[in-house]
Parts: C-alpha cells; sequence; structure tokens
C-alpha cells in the first residue's frame, strides 16, 4: 500500500515549523506549502485578490501539478482557514481536513491585534523595522508558548530570517488589508456562515491548543464547528502550534484521523 498523501498549508514556514510533527509521521508522503512572502516562497501583492478564489486556484493548481485528483489537508492557522475554504469550494479535491489552531478569520475570530499591521505605509513599515532578538522571541512566545520558543531556538531562527525578506512585509500588509476588508463587508467574506460550515462534507478534526484563546475562545470555536456534520473537536496542551509542546499527542491524532478518512493513494 503506498503512503498516504498529505497537503500541508501553514502560515509562515511550512517545513520548519511543521517538521517537529511531521517526523512523528512517516508513513504520510507530505507536500509542505510555505504562504506566499514566506520560507521560499515569493512575494504577492493581495490588494484587490478575492483570497478565497486566489487560494483555491493555487492549491488546486498545486494538486494538478503533483498529478493528485486529492489529498488530506492539513492547515495551521491562516492555513487551517484556507482548509475549510477548499473544502467547500472543491471537495473533490479534499479526502480529508485538519485544522490546527485558530484558523484566522473562518470561525469568527476578532484578530484586532492584526489590524495595525493592514494599514498601507504603516504596516509594511513596522514589518521591516528592525526587532532585537529577545524582541522577536517575546513575540514568538505570544503565540507559540514560551516552553516551544525554548525548546525550538531553531525554528526561532529560521522564522526571524523569514520575516527580514523584503517581500515579506508588503505580502502579509496586504493579505491582512484584504482579509480584514473582506471581514467588515456586508455580507462579511472570508468567515464561513452557518450554512456554509453546514456545507463542509469532509468531517474534520480541529485539534486547538488550550491556551490558543487570544483571539478566539474556545467554547466560541466549538459552538462554530458544532455546525459542521460529525466534526471532532480535540482540546490539547500548548498554544497556537500545540505540536510544538505535544508533538507525539498532535501526531498520533492525526495518523488516527487520516487512517479512517477514505483510502491511501
Amino acid at each position: 500500500m503506498a503512503s498516504r498523501r498529505s497537503f500541508s498549508t501553514a502560515s509562515a514556514c511550512a517545513r520548519p515549523i511543521g517538521q517537529p510533527l511531521l517526523a512523528r509521521l512517516p508513513s504520510l508522503h507530505s507536500v509542505a506549502i510555505d504562504m506566499p512572502g514566506h520560507g521560499g516562497t515569493g512575494g504577492i501583492d493581495f490588494r484587490g485578490e478575492n483570497l478565497r478564489e486566489w487560494f483555491r486556484e493555487m492549491l488546486t493548481s498545486c494538486l494538478d501539478k503533483l498529478g493528485l485528483e486529492s489529498a488530506h489537508i492539513v492547515g495551521h492557522s491562516q492555513g487551517g482557514m484556507i482548509g475549510m475554504w477548499l473544502a467547500i469550494d472543491a471537495p473533490e479535491r479534499v479526502r480529508s481536513l485538519v485544522v490546527i489552531g485558530v484558523p484566522a478569520v473562518g470561525l469568527g475570530a476578532r484578530m484586532a491585534a492584526f489590524r495595525l499591521l493592514a494599514r498601507p505605509g504603516i504596516g509594511p513599515l513596522l514589518f521591516r523595522m528592525p526587532k532585537p532578538a529577545f524582541a522577536y522571541r517575546r513575540i514568538l512566545a505570544g503565540t507559540m508558548g514560551q516552553h516551544a520558543v525554548d525548546a525550538y531556538p531553531d525554528l526561532v531562527r529560521a522564522t526571524y530570517l523569514a520575516t527580514r525578506r523584503s517581500d515579506h512585509g508588503p505580502t502579509v500588509s496586504t493579505y491582512l488589508r484584504e482579509m480584514y476588508a473582506g471581514v467588515d463587508a456586508r455580507p462579511a467574506r472570508y468567515v464561513l456562515d452557518d450554512a456554509e460550515l453546514a456545507r463542509i462534507d469532509r468531517p474534520p478534526l480541529i485539534v486547538w491548543g488550550r491556551e490558543d484563546v487570544d483571539f478566539q475562545p474556545i467554547a466560541d470555536a466549538q459552538s462554530r464547528v458544532a455546525l459542521i456534520p460529525n466534526a471532532r473537536f480535540e482540546v490539547v496542551r500548548g498554544g497556537h502550534e500545540p505540536w510544538l509542546d505535544d508533538a507525539d499527542v498532535c501526531a498520533n491524532l492525526l495518523s488516527g484521523f487520516q487512517s479512517t478518512s477514505g483510502p491511501s493513494v
């Protein structure tokens, strides 16, 4: 039997961030995708783009290029929201769906703290401003948790270098600008409403860190996920990247879930 194909989308450098988890899933043939402007991926000016349509085209094009009709989708943070969009807009390409951490605004999270980074001029400038190592570690500790920052110094270094790229700031700032424009629109874009959640016909696994509560309370997320038929919601130890606190638990959840979510390819 061939290995299962897992497609991973992430909000930053997918390979270094995901490595502690992927290393515990050797049976998976994994393809880790960096978000635009992160890792080895070029920058994008997202002004005027429909994010949902852009990422659907990007992901389906990647699957086509790899010769895959469908794949198990694993998305973290923004990648989780993108995975949920794909499960609605191109369900035939999604074999199963795992969402790790708050999926940006997909389930209605406010994320007001990032609005300043979306402002023209100011946002890219803030991204370009030098950040001493201790300050960057403090920023990461706010989402990853101090334990993860201390345990993975190479990961901290890799993500820091990624943020120093010239196209990182403009890409993320224009992405956030369009995301918030969609959130504020009426009807809202990007935030999944009750009817859309009910249309997700690939029962997802949602993995949520117990300390990942800055942008959306767990109870609120659970009430939204309950609208998805047969969805499974697991609360685990850790923050926004819970596998950095307990990779074994997260790997066991993913492996067990994907093994029961359709045949291997």
